[in-house]
């Protein structure tokens, strides 16, 4: 990261927060987390685990919060600075810098943050909950996403908290006043946490990707662009069988393809004219200049340098170049420099650079949370191609393959989990219905049990008092009967006397 940046965030959270992004984000965020100072850590708890502030990685500034938990720890964010705002409504205007449109006053507000992993899982998630308080958050949320850790390096979460992340049926309290980060039962890991902004509205322009799923619901673009949604992209990525006779027309194409690009079949400088020549060292030199300026570095398997963000992204910090720049003005130019000139110094730039590219997210699967107005890369492609052997006796060009294999398995597992799921499908209202109604039998089943008992009593009691009186009649009958039977007796016995 570039030092007046760093100056710019360690100033203050918020005080700089209007110097370090565009003057659109200021209006519409309530609430930033850059942890580039220890009271940011101020509310964050970690229950079984730990968060400090770290200095080995950072997306903005100098250091980021580390998380790290063991089986049944959770992370709990109370009364974050801007959650209670970003839940509220959003009051209307033109939110954004680019495609300026309009939107009116409605619950549009969120979160954006990015997180970094170390240890990727095909089957690892985090549910990002928000809650009316602590217990809420983590009992009874209004809101809930989940977070696949499926992935290695940085990856931006955008959640709109009404589209994205709701609750069907929630009915508690509407001030939000508590976050919580919960990883997968019985998991421990850690992750990085990095440039925290609550938000009042949330981009249209945010895309799905292998990490986050989002639920838009307005589909109407602000230009005649088309996006493909992540998941058919990846279908088009699908590797296809071809005969010898296509191998030997893709060889023929790429063959066309490098004279096209380096100006002669064998790419050496002394067979281009003079001025092509001078036009290529100049594009070189200026290539060179820009890569230094990102001041890359690698040491023990940590790669550090100047963040990247995607181009519509409305909180990438003033100074910092999105990802589309750098494969025009930076990549491509090293890549070039390598095949024509056969410097190696160049090739080991370059791969330098897409490593870093890769660690900050410019990776498969991600969409760095807008891959909106990413139409010029062309760069990325021609570069990639040309160095296509160089990427693969490195391992890097198919870096990716392992985790995008793993996902499928995963996808292919949850499909299978939700079709053995699919007729419970919404039965939840009836059945919240049916519950309500079970305890309303309940409390008169209770009560009409109360009133039997009553009766039941009252019978006995009544029968047992008529059995009494019989009794008392019976005795009655008894002692006439034996004052019959004396006299009787007594009469026959002065009988025999006389």
């Amino acid at each position: 990261m570039n030092k007046s940046l760093i100056v710019a965030v360690v100033a203050g959270p918020l005080i700089s927060f209007g110097e370090t992004v565009n003057e659109y984000a200021t209006k519409i965020t309530t609430g930033t987390y850059s942890f580039e100072q220890s009271s940011d850590l101020n509310g964050w708890n970690a229950v079984n685990g730990s968060i400090t502030r770290s200095a080995v990685r950072a997306k903005v500034g100098s250091s980021a919060g580390l998380w790290s938990w063991d089986k049944g720890g959770h992370l709990l964010i109370e009364n974050p600075k801007g959650l209670k705002e970003a839940a509220e409504g959003y009051e209307g205007g033109s939110p954004e810098k680019f495609e300026r449109k309009y939107a009116g006053p409605g619950l549009e507000g969120g979160l954006k943050l990015w997180l970094y992993n170390e240890t990727p899982s095909a089957d690892g998630q985090l549910l990002l909950q928000v809650g009316h308080d602590a217990a809420a958050a983590l009992e009874t949320p209004r809101y809930k996403i989940p977070v696949k850790l499926n992935f290695k390096g940085w990856r931006a979460v955008w959640v709109h908290f009404e589209e994205d992340a709701k609750i069907e049926g929630y009915d508690g309290p509407l001030e939000m006043h508590a976050m919580a980060l919960v990883p997968s039962e019985g998991s421990a890991g850690a992750l990085y946490i990095d440039w925290v902004n609550f938000v009042t509205y949330v981009s249209l322009k945010r895309h799905s990707d292998y990490q986050v799923v989002n639920s838009k619901t307005d589909e109407i673009r602000y230009d005649s662009y088309t996006i493909l949604k992540y998941d058919e992209g990846r279908k088009l990525m699908a590797p296809a069988p071809f005969d010898a006779a296509e191998a030997q027309a893709f060889e023929s194409i790429a063959d066309r393809l490098e004279f096209l690009v380096m100006g002669s079949h064998n790419g050496e400088m002394t067979a281009l004219s003079e001025a092509h020549q001078k036009m290529l060292t100049s594009f070189f030199r200026k290539g060179r200049a820009e890569f230094e300026k990102l001041n890359i570095r690698e040491e023990d398997g940590v790669i550090t340098g100047a963040s990247f963000f995607s181009g519509r992204d409305e909180h990438a910090p003033v100074g910092t170049m999105n990802f589309q720049s750098v494969g025009q003005n930076i990549l491509f130019p090293l890549v070039l420099e390598y095949r024509v000139t056969k410097n190696p110094e160049a090739l080991d730039r370059a791969l330098l650079l897409l490593d870093h590219l890769n660690d900050q997210g410019f990776a498969a699967g991600s969409a760095n949370g807008s891959a909106d107005h990413m139409i010029r890369v062309n760069s990325f492609g021609l570069a990639m191609f040309l160095i296509r052997d160089e990427l693969a006796e490195t391992g890097r060009l198919d870096r990716d393959a392992a985790m995008a294999v793993l996902e499928q398995e995963y996808d292919a597992y949850v499909r299978t989990r939700q079709a053995a799921s699919h007729s419970y499908v919404g039965y939840q209202k009836p059945i919240k219905r049916m519950r309500a109604q079970v305890r309303e039998s309940a409390g008169e089943i209770d009560l009409l049990m109360a009133r039997q008992g009553h009766l039941l009593e009252v019978t006995a009691i009544e029968e047992l008092i008529a059995r009494r009186s019989h009794l008392e009649n019976y005795g009655d009958k008894a002692r006439f009967a034996l004052a019959d039977s004396y006299d009787r007796a007594t009469q026959a016995q002065a009988k025999v006397d006389e």
